[in-house]
């Protein structure tokens, strides 16, 4: 409720974004307070530029702002990233999908790796990227989201226009 004050969602798609930083996957992987703060400051000035760890990232990232947010942007920062084709990206996503498999995902390492390189990604950002939470963990698949988004909505409009409803009672 307090990244909402400080976030000012607009449009479904905000509200959606809100729903998902509260999750395991955007809480560990740190992107909760990096999205609030470039959420403000575009707010703030319209003309920011929200940073990214590699400017490949920024189409993919654009809509959560440089960081990842949901399972279908891992998809895209592994194809913008290190050239997945559509196949390896859903194989990485289902490993990511599975509880705590490391293994899993550290078989994509070697190639996410190697086609970062020829990417023209240096080495300390192929190795950060592909170790770091921010591929780690459980994040939103886009059906999900979209539920989430609705229910949210709903709940936000039910709670403004009938707040005795939603009032704690003794």
């Amino acid at each position: 409720m307090q990244s909402l004050l400080r976030t000012k969602p607009e449009s479904l798609d905000d509200i959606t974004v809100q729903v998902a930083l509260v999750r395991p996957g955007p809480i560990q992987g740190k992107a909760v307070h990096p999205y609030i703060d470039a959420r403000q400051r575009i707010r703030e000035d319209p003309s920011y530029v929200f940073p990214v760890d590699h400017e490949l990232l920024r189409e993919p990232l654009r809509s959560t702002f440089g960081v990842v947010v949901f399972q279908d942007q891992v998809l895209e920062v592994a194809i913008a990233l290190a050239g997945f084709t559509v196949g390896e990206a859903e194989g990485l996503r289902r490993a990511m999908s599975r509880k705590r498999s490391y293994d899993a995902l550290e078989a994509y390492r070697g190639r996410f790796v190697a086609g970062a390189g020829v990417k023209g990604v240096d080495a300390r950002r192929q190795t950060a990227f592909s170790t770091s939470s921010s591929l780690l963990g459980l994040r939103l698949p886009e059906g999900t989201r979209c539920r989430f988004r609705l229910l949210a909505y709903q709940s936000q409009w039910l709670r403004h226009y009938y707040p005795r409803s939603f009032s704690v009672r003794s």
